[in-house]
């Protein structure tokens, strides 16, 4: 007899490891090494390709591997491909390819680097919900993880590019609207990824990357697309579609009303803006009915929650409280590209 409730709370308390088992083995470049060697492999003829410390100890490092192996294939990262005789033996299957690192600029792995730097703002959530404050700034003295470590700024900048590159190259399948436009303002288009993706499909397309002056100074050299400083809290360059991906999120409603006000200032008339963001699921009547994309989009939150202050994923009926407060009239869902919202506002 099984207690299905008391099993699911075990997987989930227990989550950390299959997420730990999974950083080591990337951190070994096991998936780069699968991917090399199709079909399978033994756990034996992995530890072959790695720099074990002595090969005396082959036969207990491909024990450890295989055990790791095991668990990870059971959630379905891996592919279990047994022998004839019995033997264990992995190979990638459609989830751990997002493992491969060689020739894969959309790689997950930056993020598996980034995110267990976060670990100790967890234990200070209890805390933190005592006595009111954001356990991101309680956690590094009133300042968010990326004025403390620019070394972590660096892994970000690398795990956003590859979200970027696989979001904008999915969007642009499902979604066409900004084939029309004469001008694109990307407001904390940071080096410029976005653009330098929509201007290849649509060159006749003029686009203004705008971030803060440190920032665009790094950016991209793309054929007409202008990097151009400034700071979005005090005005925005002019256009006919302001995309914002990624970037309410990062603040608070009145900060984000700001943001919206000041691109609604400088929108050529019939313009629109474009936000890219997780928008979080109303309450379902029953937990199966959220879908993977609504569980990531709420994990997104958390990870805003322990990142910095005021930072959070909103419901569509909270986007649309801050873009009519902006002065805004209607906005509309338009597609929707993993966990992430296309939505389309209109003055």
């Amino acid at each position: 007899m099984e207690d299905e409730s008391w099993m699911k709370l075990i997987l989930i308390n227990q989550g950390y490891f299959i997420s730990s088992s999974l950083k080591a083995l990337v951190k070994l470049k096991v998936p780069d090494i699968l991917n090399k060697a199709a079909p399978s492999l033994s756990p034996v003829e992995i530890c072959d390709q790695l720099p074990l410390r002595s090969k005396a100890t082959l036969d207990s490092s491909a024990s450890q591997l295989g055990r790791l192996m095991r668990a990870l294939a059971m959630f379905g990262v891996f592919q279990e491909c047994p022998s004839s005789e019995g033997e264990q033996r992995y190979g990638l299957n459609a989830v751990s390819k997002h493992l491969v690192t060689e020739g894969n600029s959309e790689s997950m792995v930056p993020s598996m680097m980034f995110f267990p730097k976060q670990y100790n703002v967890w234990d200070l959530l209890p805390d933190a919900i005592l006595e009111g404050v954001q356990p991101g700034s309680k956690a590094h003295g009133g300042k968010s993880v990326f004025e403390l470590d620019p070394a972590i700024v660096k892994v970000f900048n690398t795990v956003m590019s590859a979200y970027t590159r696989r979001t904008m190259r999915l969007a642009l399948q499902v979604y066409d609207g900004f084939q029309h436009a004469e001008v694109i303002v990307d407001v904390g288009g940071s080096l410029g990824a976005s653009l330098e993706i929509i201007l290849a499909k649509y060159p006749n397309v003029k686009g203004i990357n705008f971030d803060l002056p440190a920032v665009v100074e790094h950016a991209a050299k793309v054929q007409g697309m202008e990097n151009v400083g400034g700071d979005m809290f005090v005005s925005v360059p002019q256009g006919d579609l302001m995309l914002l991906k990624w970037v309410l999120h990062d603040w608070n409603d009145e900060k984000a009303i700001k943001i919206l006000e000041n691109c609604r200032q400088s929108l050529a008339e019939g313009g629109k803006v474009v936000v890219i963001d997780a928008l979080l699921p109303e309450v379902a009547e029953k937990s199966d009915e959220y879908s993977l994309a609504d569980k990531n989009a709420v994990l997104y939150d958390l990870a805003m929650l322990t990142t910095g202050e005021a930072a959070k994923e909103r419901t569509y009926k909270e986007l649309e409280q801050v873009a009519m407060a902006a002065g805004f009239s209607s906005l509309s869902v338009r597609a929707r590209v993993d966990s992430a919202s296309i939505i389309e506002i209109y003055p």
